[in-house]
């Protein structure tokens, strides 16, 4: 969707991709080879969320994904 066709300003956008792609790697790598934790998101989201948290992070690591930080304003 386009945020300012929609109405909005957009004050900050950049790319985080080279920040979160450490911690991202960590996370598939003990997703991998220990399976999800006891607590967390995928006991809400299902079993499929260990899947797609594999892909994803494949994708950002293969530069077929990124991750962006965006502040955008909607004007009164």
């Amino acid at each position: 969707a386009d945020l300012v066709a929609a109405g909005f300003e957009i004050v900050m956008f950049r790319d985080t991709t080279a920040e979160t792609l450490p911690g991202t790697i960590r996370n598939r790598e003990r997703f991998e080879r220990d399976g999800p934790p006891r607590l967390g998101t995928h006991l809400i989201l299902g079993e499929k969320l260990i899947e797609m948290t594999i892909n994803s992070a494949r994708n950002m690591e293969e530069g077929r994904g990124a991750t962006i930080e965006a502040l955008v304003r909607k004007p009164a």
